[in-house]
């Protein structure tokens, strides 16, 4: 299985991605979106990489940032 860290903004998913070596959201509207966020093979990867982004990104950390399954957001 694979894993996404995502957030929901106004009803919406958002999935964590890093764009010019900086950590962003992206809204997951489409399966092309899907292709752009980072996916994870395992869920201790996922959990290091969002406790980093917990640690040090005060922009990111003030959303409700999860580990969710890739499969969930697949349409």
């Amino acid at each position: 299985m694979s894993y996404v860290i995502a957030c929901w903004k106004d009803g919406a998913p958002y999935g964590v991605t890093d764009i010019n070596g900086s950590f962003s959201l992206l809204p997951l509207d489409s399966n092309s979106m899907m292709s752009k966020i980072h996916c994870y093979p395992h869920r201790l990867v996922a959990s290091k990489i969002l406790k980093w982004i917990q640690e040090n990104d005060d922009k990111l950390n003030a959303e409700e940032l999860s580990i969710q399954s890739y499969s969930r957001f697949i349409r």
